[in-house]
């Protein structure tokens, strides 16, 4: 009887002081500054509770956009990664792949920059440098700039023997260089380009892979 009578006595002691050493610490003054309702976060700013007046800073956002609803279960951030742009290619696209942003051919090379151009060097006999120019057996020791068309920028290359291909971030694919078996893809009489000229992937169709051989190419289509 005592010792039940002695329990009832000890258990609210033992809450008051856990009560007191909170206070001393401050973690009451933490808890009871949040109350019902909406607090805003960002990613700079320590929140405050709105129109409390208090002072107590209690959360810092790790993230932008999140949302804290006390007694509420917090909103979900989802964060998307896409490896085929880099941070400096203003283009939305997000169709192709990130298979290749350097190629090399048996005696050209070609890169895709941070701002989406694309650069070729070295050997020119069949245009596959892709200079615009008449084709050189003189190979190009720096780098050239493709052009491919008024704000279009590559998001995939691939060469091929003496060819070269490139997806745009619109999802065209263009193709120059060697066309003497028709890698090229134009549907023109065999010959050599030096400048990019679109393939035709059929109406509203789109390339989000390519690859380039020794004599042919072949692409992937958004339909797979």
């Amino acid at each position: 009887m005592a010792s039940a009578r002695f329990g009832e006595i000890r258990t609210p002691i033992v809450l008051s002081i856990l009560m007191i050493l909170m206070t001393q610490v401050g973690y009451l003054d933490v808890l009871n500054t949040w109350s019902e309702g909406d607090h805003t976060l960002d990613a700079t700013t320590t929140a405050f509770e709105s129109g409390s007046g208090s002072s107590q800073s209690n959360f810092t956002a790790s993230a932008e956009g999140a949302e804290l609803l006390v007694g509420q279960a917090m909103t979900n951030i989802t964060f998307q990664y896409n490896p085929s742009l880099t941070s400096d290619v203003t283009s939305s696209s997000s169709f192709a792949y990130a298979n290749n942003k350097v190629s090399a051919g048996m005696q050209h090379t070609c890169a895709i920059l941070g701002n989406g151009s694309l650069m070729c060097w070295g050997g020119d006999t069949y245009g596959q440098v892709g200079d615009g120019g008449s084709n050189s057996p003189t190979a190009s020791s720096t780098p050239v700039s493709v052009d491919l068309g008024t704000g279009r920028t590559a998001l995939a290359v691939s060469l091929g023997y003496q060819h070269t291909c490139a997806i745009l971030d619109n999802g065209d694919l263009k193709c120059w260089g060697r066309d003497t078996q028709g890698a090229v893809g134009d549907g023109m009489p065999l010959s050599s380009l030096g400048s990019p000229t679109s393939v035709d992937l059929g109406t509203g169709r789109t390339a989000v892979a390519v690859s380039a051989g020794y004599l042919h190419t072949c692409a992937i289509l958004d339909t797979g």
